[in-house]
């Protein structure tokens, strides 16, 4: 966790009526799934929303931002790095260019002649 989100968490904590972790006008939030149908239809959004689509948001956020493969995996409780490869493929497709890209200069820095790699998706 990071001390940014550790002080956010003890403010809101601090402020928060309830001892539940996720209260709204201070009410305590008993049914997540109804509450996060009512939070999107407040929104304004149009298409159904449910918490998993959370998850998958947080999920794409961080590999999309260069996250650690094997880090996601371990916070999305995933049996296998596959599992999640498989699942969010299409933003691994960057790391995979950005991987190609490197090895030119690793050859330079060994004295290497390497040829220059096309990067095929």
């Amino acid at each position: 966790m990071s001390d940014a989100f550790r002080a956010r968490l003890l403010t809101m904590r601090a402020q928060a009526k309830t001892d539940h972790v996720i209260e709204y006008e201070g009410r305590p939030i008993t049914q997540l799934r109804r509450s996060v149908k009512n939070a999107a239809r407040r929104a304004g959004l149009t298409y159904s929303v449910c918490i998993y689509d959370v998850r998958q948001l947080f999920a794409t956020v961080l590999l999309s931002r260069g996250a650690d493969l094997a880090a996601v995996s371990r916070i999305l409780e995933h049996t296998s790095t596959k599992m999640t490869a498989d699942q969010y493929n299409h933003l691994l497709s960057g790391e995979k260019k950005r991987a190609v890209e490197m090895v030119p200069t690793i050859g330079q820095k060994e004295g290497v002649q390497v040829r220059r790699l096309r990067f095929v998706e």
